[in-house]
């Protein structure tokens, strides 16, 4: 999975993991993405967009106007320590599972 392992105050959240696709020629019969921790056990709304997904990319922009001096409100992911776990499954029943450890911080 290609994602950022620090995302600033105004980073989008982005997990890729289309290098995994198409494995034996054929898609995934199955994509699921779990949160795994989150600061105060919090379920952000960024985390939410990724929870939801059945896709191997998911992209959430932050939320910041168009400045780069703007400061985000927070609102769609807040600071702290992020883990994630996808699990894939091929087409013959194969499972994969790879854990995505991230954080988001207040510095710009």
């Amino acid at each position: 999975v290609d994602y950022a392992a620090y995302l600033g105050p105004c980073n989008a959240l982005s997990l890729d993991a289309r290098g995994s696709l198409r494995s034996g020629g054929r898609d995934f019969l199955g994509i699921v993405w779990e949160l795994l921790s989150s600061p105060s056990g919090v379920r952000a709304p960024a985390i939410e967009v990724v929870v939801n997904s059945s896709s191997p990319y998911v992209y959430v922009a932050a939320s910041c106007s168009g400045t780069p001096e703007a400061q985000c409100s927070g609102v769609t992911l807040p600071q702290g320590d992020f883990a994630l776990r996808l699990t894939l499954r091929n087409w013959v029943g194969g499972v994969a599972k790879t854990t995505v450890h991230f954080s988001k911080t207040a510095a710009a």
